[in-house]
């Protein structure tokens, strides 16, 4: 009786979308231009109900009017009268000019975003050794064509190595009208180093050196770039990596011409099963063709056990379980105040049904991880913690419930650290922006008052602070020196945390409470191998490596074939047993590069590791790349060469795009910068000419990367820095980078020496502007220098290592992993107790400070932020009113002409790279320059002339700046770098913080006038700022400059940072100025209504 359902629902021409369901009210039609009329079918459920057509038609048969859409009702009456349903149906008649794609499908990946005939650009990712692609596409008028830009067939599609850029025309069939579906495929990179026949620059990539994959490269510059790399490298700085330069719209050129070129270039690959030889743009596929063996294994006639083969005497030798006799010690499993929290009594009390709610939980969290917010990963990641807390709280002699709860505190640490989902606590919420600007203010004040910049290393800002202590306390100021007291105790809690980094592992720490969960693990069952491999691992990670040895010699003893475990054993025992290290790395690496191959060719793998801590052979895994720079020291192993290494630890930098920028980012990129610098060394050994290149490169990228400075990165960019002058004496930027790092040196050492040295170097790079960028006589003001007397000498040896930072490579073999960590601020003593340069990683100061800012450095210095408090830094542009250098190097070389090249490379030098640690300067008699070795058959280059930049003078006034001598000549450099470079705010600062003391109102002059942008940048508001604080300590009111900057603070910054000024110029009745600053930072007119009234209220009227 009330049944208003119809049973049927057809049309013709054409088809219903969705198709027809009884329940489904809501279809569309698209039709060809050619049709006029489409009849429609129906039949109602019920034999006694009717049905009606309403709408842009009253009959079953609907008239359609070319390129345009009826829209169509079907009621449906049911036998009571009542009971009513609608049925609508869109039908579109494609107008003549239409053309558009109804289906668009590939025979390999999957189109991202799905198909949809409105979207005309897609993206599909392809496996590495697919050579050619079909696509299949279907119109909804036949009169459309579809063909393939360039004339290919659809069935058999061509691909380059990288990127190959599809486009799908189709044309109307009036043929008034063309629209272009464009696919971006991408063929993943083969994961094992191919090398060219014949090599050449021109493919390799600048960052990772490996041969390019989807080249690419900066608008105006000819450097190649691998995609993925540049597109990483400007997420942490949005400034070209070489020239400092910032980026524009349209920055990203790519090379599609050049990825064609490289696909038909001779290369060989050497994997686990040999050699493969070919075109590029095939030799993944000959790759991925060897004959792959399965892994094989030997018994150890000891313990019994299977052992991978040629492990065996390793494993007698160190981990069989019939000769270790020590044993792992005990803790006491008891639950702790964090764990309870997790227990959850409303959840079932199975332990079996526990442990598979929190599978298929981890299966959501992965997937929600790229999708969803961070409120609703934390609560899913809070449920996995819970019903493993009740596992354990029903099974506590069980080891997987433990194991799982310290692999979720685990990943509540990646969660932070590579995606940026951090969960608020009290701590986080007890002190605002603005208390925490206030106080860095405050101590930098402090500071400057004992002749210590904020720029200075963090021990002497800190001495600074207690001598300001000591005297009030003396002076009988004992409630202010309370106070200054308690801003050294903040200052050190705050630099303590820094230098741990996100690796911190105090009691309340995600990656303490692992640790405790899986030493829970081991005194719940010493026999269990993955208990023992995870708390080694961990503790390998942490740099625990004594601790690590024991566990990874247990595990291994249990399993010897677990894959993770042997790499990771290799990894520990690298200082203390080179050869059984040496064996088990290569081992371990070759698994994780045949993991990797599986990916990259779309084999699937079918154990799933939903968490970061469980999925050992993921590319962000910073132990992974530790262990190449590790082999590579050791010489390499059969496929896996040294250089080989070098190249693929370089590449992990960017092998998981979009991390965010915490610690494991930072120790990648670290590990980038060692594989380069030992990659440098080996060039400079093997007198390669395209040493000079390396050089370069590395410069910029240590310029570029904005690792906050420590000893070792200091080290390690003096050898390329000085390596690059010897390379190219007369280079000026090789000599701005070495004037750069020799400024370093002195913020870090107070030593005036480096002082002395970089002004000599800057006046250099000066005398050789307009001169041969290639030539090889050195300036004297470079022969005088104590490190070139010692490069020059015939009896130092040739460098070795991996350039500073831990030696590049030789890094991880001298102390493992907890060497690495060091440099990236993982473990680190507090500098309130022992005073230390800071860590990579952890916020380090940079040279020239501009009250209580950190200025633009030049370029090849290490980056550090800049800004007021702890705001973060933002990019550098370039051109009028933009702001220069926030958070990295003056990196100013991209204001050399555009299009202006790079000087020529120099051949290398047979001395050695080394940075002297403490400079002197004596000059001698006799000026020697290294020896060359010039490659036979070199063609003459052309003369390439330095250019004239503001980088050198920039430098030689900062150098000039911080010393006891006449301000005259450093006030003249600052003025010639405004006239060449008036966009960099950092001139403005410097010289108006030089001009303030003495003649205040002439640093007002020097801040106004930089080119102010509108609106006004973050940049812009200090240097506002400064104007003001000036004039309003000057009582100077009737200043003009007083008021629009005081506007333009307001508009950048918000009305409320000028509080203060308002009440001191209402106390001064300056009330037509006040209504004027009110209404300009709203952007009103002063009779404005609105204002009016409020100006009535203040009794400003």
């Amino acid at each position: 009786m009330d049944n208003a359902d119809l049973e049927k629902l057809k049309v013709a021409p054409g088809r219903l979308v969705p198709k027809f369901h009884a329940k489904v009210t809501e279809y569309t039609v698209t039709v060809a231009s050619n049709v006029e009329e489409i009849k429609l079918t129906t039949l109602t459920s019920d034999g006694g109900a009717s049905c009606m057509i309403k709408g842009d038609a009253t009959s079953k048969t609907v008239k359609l009017v070319e390129g345009t859409t009826a829209n169509i009702e079907v009621v449906v009456t049911a036998e009571d009268g009542q009971t009513t349903k609608t049925y609508s149906i869109s039908i579109k008649r494609l107008s003549s000019s239409d053309a558009c794609l109804s289906v668009l499908e590939v025979s390999a990946g999957k189109l991202q975003p799905s198909f949809s005939p409105s979207v005309l650009t897609y993206y599909c990712d392809l496996p590495s050794n697919l050579t050619t692609l079909s696509l299949r596409t279907k119109t909804e008028d036949p009169g459309m064509k579809t063909s393939l830009v360039g004339g290919a067939p659809l069935s058999s599609i061509t691909l380059s190595p990288g990127l190959t850029v599809i486009e799908v025309s189709v044309t109307s069939p009036s043929g008034a009208t063309n629209t272009v579906y464009t696919i971006n495929a991408i063929r993943l990179q083969c994961p094992y180093v191919i090398n060219l026949i014949e090599p050449s620059p021109k493919y390799t990539c600048t960052v990772c050196a490996s041969i390019l994959h989807c080249p690419c490269n900066v608008n105006g510059s000819d450097a190649p770039y691998c995609q993925k790399c540049l597109l990483e490298l400007s997420r942490i700085n949005k400034a070209n990596p070489l020239t400092g330069s910032a980026l524009g719209e349209g920055w990203l050129v790519i090379n599609k011409s050049l990825d064609a070129e490289l696909a038909g270039q001779k290369a060989t690959c050497l994997t686990p099963c040999g050699k493969a030889e070919g075109l590029v743009g095939e030799i993944a596929s000959l790759v991925a063709q060897q004959k792959k063996g399965e892994e094989s294994s030997d018994s150890c006639a000891d313990c019994g056990k299977k052992v991978p083969t040629g492990l065996l005497d390793v494993h007698k030798g160190l981990s069989c379980s019939s000769k270790i006799s020590e044993t792992l010690s005990k803790v006491e499993v008891n639950i702790s105040g964090w764990q309870k929290r997790y227990i959850n009594v409303s959840l079932p009390n199975d332990f079996e049904i526990l442990l598979k709610k929190a599978t298929e939980l981890e299966s959501q969290y992965q997937t929600a991880l790229a999708q969803s917010s961070s409120a609703d990963i934390l609560e899913l990641l809070s449920s996995i913690a819970s019903c493993y807390a009740t596992a354990i709280n029903v099974k506590p002699k069980s080891t997987k419930g433990h194991i799982g709860l310290g692999l979720v505190m685990e990943e509540l640490f990646y969660t932070e650290d590579l995606y940026g989902h951090k969960a608020v606590t009290a701590e986080d919420d007890s002190e605002s922006d603005a208390e925490r600007t206030s106080k860095e203010e405050e101590f930098l004040a402090i500071c400057e008052l004992h002749g210590v910049g904020a720029s200075a290393s963090l021990a002497l800002q800190l001495k600074a602070v207690e001598a300001e202590y000591i005297s009030l306390k003396e002076a009988g100021q004992t409630h202010r020196s309370e106070h200054v007291q308690s801003l050294y105790q903040w200052k050190s809690k705050k630099a303590l945390q820094a230098s741990k980094g996100s690796y911190s592992v105090d009691s309340e720490s995600p990656l303490f409470r692992a640790k405790v969960k899986f030493e829970h693990a081991v005194s719940v069952d010493p026999t269990d191998h993955i208990s023992c491999y995870h708390l080694g691992r961990l503790s390998l990670l942490l740099g625990e490596t004594e601790t690590a040895i024991k566990c990874l010699k247990a595990a291994s003893s249990i399993k010897p074939t677990h894959t993770e475990t042997i790499l990771c054993l290799g990894l520990a025992l690298s200082s203390s047993s080179a050869s059984n290290a040496k064996v088990l790395l290569s081992h371990g690496l070759t698994s994780y590069l045949q993991q990797r191959e599986n990916e990259a060719t779309g084999v699937t793998n079918d154990s799933q590791a939903f968490l970061h801590g469980s999925n050992f052979w993921r590319p962000s895994n910073t132990l992974i790349g530790e262990s190449l720079l590790t082999l590579a020291n050791l010489g390499g192993q059969g496929f896996l060469s040294s250089s080989s290494c070098l190249v693929l630890a370089s590449q992990l930098f960017s092998a998981t795009p979009g991390l965010q920028k915490g610690s494991t980012i930072k120790q990648l990129l670290w590990i980038m910068l060692r594989g380069r610098a030992a990659l440098l060394e080996k060039s400079l050994k093997e007198k390669s000419s395209q040493a000079s290149t390396l050089c370069q490169q590395l410069s910029a990228l240590i310029s570029h990367c904005q690792l906050a400075p420590n000893e070792q990165l200091r080290e390690l960019q003096m050898k390329v820095f000085e390596n690059g002058v010897v390379l190219q004496p007369s280079n000026t930027m090789a000599l701005c980078h070495l004037g750069n790092g020799q400024l370093q040196q002195f913020e870090a050492t107070s030593a005036n020496d480096w002082l002395k040295l970089a002004e000599k170097t800057f006046r250099a790079a000066l005398a050789c502007e307009g001169k041969d960028a290639n030539s090889k006589d050195p300036p004297s003001q470079i022969t005088e220098q104590n490190w070139w007397k010692k490069r020059t000498t015939p009896a130092q040896p040739a460098a070795t290592g991996g350039g500073g930072g831990g030696g590049g490579a030789a890094a991880a073999s001298k102390g493992g992993v907890q060497q690495s960590k060091s440099s990236t601020g993982t473990k680190a003593t507090p500098a309130a107790t022992k005073p230390q340069a800071v860590k990579p990683g952890a916020s380090k100061p940079v040279p020239a400070p501009a009250k209580g800012r950190q200025p633009v450095k030049p370029a090849g210095a290490p980056v550090a932020g800049r800004g007021r408090g702890t705001a973060p830094s933002a990019a550098k542009t370039t051109g009028p009113g933009a702001p220069a250098g926030r958070g990295k190097t003056v990196a100013t070389l991209g204001d050399l002409k555009s299009g202006q090249k790079q000087p020529q490379k120099a051949t290398a030098p047979t001395a050695s790279a080394g940075a002297s640690k403490q400079p002197t300067d004596k000059p001698t008699s006799s000026e020697a320059k290294p020896t060359e070795t010039v490659a036979e058959n070199q063609p003459s280059k052309p003369a390439i002339l330095n250019e004239v930049t503001y980088i050198p003078r920039l430098g030689l006034a900062r150098s000039l700046a911080k010393q006891d001598c006449p301000k005259e000549e450093c006030v003249s450099l600052y003025e010639e770098v405004i006239k060449m470079a008036g966009h960099i705010h950092d001139a403005y600062i410097e010289l108006g913080d030089l001009l303030s003391k003495a003649e205040p109102i002439k640093a007002v002059d020097v801040y106004n006038k930089f080119p102010f942008s509108d609106p006004p940048s973050f940049d812009d508001a200090y240097l506002h700022g400064e104007i003001v604080r000036i004039l309003m300590k000057g009582t100077l009111y009737d200043d003009p400059r007083l008021a629009s900057s005081m506007i333009a603070m307001g508009r950048a910054l918000g009305i409320g940072v000028l509080d203060r000024h308002v009440s001191t110029l209402e106390a001064k009745f300056k009330t037509a100025m006040l209504k004027q600053v009110y209404a300009g930072v709203h952007g009103k007119s002063v009779d404005d209504p609105d204002l009016q009234a409020f100006f009535k209220f203040k009794c400003w009227t």
